[in-house]
């Protein structure tokens, strides 16, 4: 069988100021909406507002599973932040103002966490 060649991506995506931050559902990503929270149980759990399982978290000691599902439960709230930052600073850019210097490491953060491949 013949080997395929595998698709090499880039650590961070590029995400152009001029791409839409929003889906054609008026929503700014795919992910399952916010918020989400934390469940301490043997493992711990990134569970949404309705209760669905969205992550375990079990890795290393137990310490560290609980402090990983608790950036990840925070991860809606944190990408939603740095949609407001860039709108404002958008906002001024289009004013005549530079960029503020974390923009592009604000858009390839949201690029990390919302591009599809």
């Amino acid at each position: 069988m013949p080997k395929s060649n595998p698709v090499i991506l880039p650590k961070y995506p590029v995400f152009p100021k001029s791409a839409p931050r929003k889906f054609s559902n008026g929503k700014r990503s795919a992910i399952t909406p916010g918020p989400w929270r934390m469940a301490r149980k043997p493992e711990a759990e990134i569970l949404s507002e309705s209760g669905q399982l969205i992550a375990l978290c079990k890795c290393g000691y137990r310490l560290e599973h609980y402090a990983n599902a608790r950036i990840m439960a925070a991860a809606p709230d944190l990408l939603e932040c740095l949609h407001r930052a860039l709108d404002e600073n958008d906002a001024m850019h289009n004013q005549g103002f530079p960029d503020a210097g974390w923009a592009k490491e604000a858009r390839m953060a949201i690029a990390k966490a919302t591009v599809l491949y």
